[in-house]
């Protein structure tokens, strides 16, 4: 690889960090927020509802855009729209201005952007490696940015949506300045015209096509059914801490103990498993793996058990994160991997929008057990 793509993922891999700081920082705060601001249960999992139908509506927009404009010209606008997410998060005085700001998020893809540029840059072989470090440097922002977040709730539950947004800025400002122009693969304009129902008939062909590719649909199966399992799971557990009464400070060191375990899965584990075992066969251990730690958080109660039962849990979540996405782009053709990946992305969305209120019917419902 070159010392000019080694350089460029070092941007990607440290603005990816960032990215999730700024966003894990909101995390622990949200049910306090919501509940400052006169939200009961199902309101905050509308709110997250709607942020998940928003990322699925721009996770389908995205692919297109990728493919026809490049990665950096996605992380630019998905660090405008996250500045503009967070400032309006910091100065929300009513529910209904929180809703607003979750709006702008449509733009909020980074995460598509960096996996679209590392694909571009690695070969088959170092893919699901220097993929996994993309998880890494999300996962610093899982281990650092909730306990930072419950930190600066000393100051006020909005006062972090201010330093994301600032932070947002500073990525903005450093993909701009140390990331080489695009070269897209094909021009922005395409047969279906620059109009919108033209863009949105070429987005439906493009997810139809690479959809239908042998293995693809098998690997989209396993994303949907684990997916929707860990994002019930994730949606209501930081509902959960706080009804077992967990202050702000507690959830977010409690959420910074899942980051941890992540990194350290990404940095420690992928590599070796993969080596080890291939990817699919890893992808199927995780899968089982994900199952047993599902049944022994159902089982615990104390809070040391729990953060014992998240161990394998998400271990498990993070490694199917990573392969199944390696998979994808290595089942369909080099021009198709932005549009594979944005249905990636899309269906975790779509998981998302349809986990909190189902979470939030099972945590009223039968309770926390």
């Amino acid at each position: 690889m070159a010392k000019a793509s080694i350089a460029s993922l070092g941007v990607i891999y440290a603005n990816v960090a960032l990215y999730s700081v700024c966003m894990m920082m909101q995390q622990p705060l949200l049910p306090y927020l919501t509940k400052q601001l006169g939200a009961s249960t199902t309101q905050f999992a509308q709110l997250q509802t709607l942020f998940s139908a928003v990322q699925l509506v721009g996770g389908l927009l995205s692919g297109p855009f990728v493919d026809a404009y490049g990665g950096r010209a996605l992380m630019v606008v998905s660090f405008a729209a996250s500045a503009v997410s967070y400032a309006l998060t910091a100065s929300a005085t009513s529910l209904s201005l929180l809703y607003l700001s979750r709006l702008p998020t449509v733009f909020q893809h980074t995460v598509l952007a960096a996996r679209t540029i590392v694909t571009a840059a690695t070969d088959d072989g170092q893919r699901a490696t220097f993929l996994g470090y993309v998880g890494v440097s999300f996962g610093i922002g899982f281990g650092l940015g909730p306990a930072l977040g419950g930190l600066l709730s000393d100051v006020s539950l909005q006062f972090s949506a201010w330093v994301a947004a600032a932070g947002s800025l500073a990525s903005l400002a450093s993909v701009l300045l140390l990331l080489p122009p695009d070269k897209p693969q094909k021009a922005a304009t395409a047969k279906g015209g620059s109009s919108t129902s033209g863009v949105a008939r070429q987005a439906i062909m493009k997810f139809s096509e690479a959809c239908r590719l042998p293995g693809v649909g098998s690997l989209l199966v396993i994303k949907l059914t684990t997916g929707l399992a860990f994002g019930i799971f994730q949606s209501m557990f930081t509902v959960l801490l706080q009804n077992r009464g967990l202050g702000p400070k507690q959830n977010g060191a409690v959420l910074s103990f899942v980051g941890v375990v992540s990194i350290l899965v990404q940095g420690a584990l992928v590599g070796p498993a993969v080596s080890r075992l291939g990817e699919a066969r890893t992808t199927y251990l995780a899968v089982w793996v994900m199952m047993l730690g599902f049944g022994a958080l159902g089982a615990v109660k104390t809070l040391v058990g729990t953060l014992a039962a998240l161990v394998p849990l998400c271990a498990a979540a993070v490694m199917l994160t990573a392969l199944n996405t390696s998979l994808l782009t290595k089942a369909v053709p080099p021009d198709q991997r932005g549009t594979i990946l944005s249905v990636d992305m899309s269906m975790g969305s779509g998981t998302r929008m349809l986990s909190p209120g189902l979470g939030a019917v099972l945590l009223t419902r039968g309770g926390d057990g």
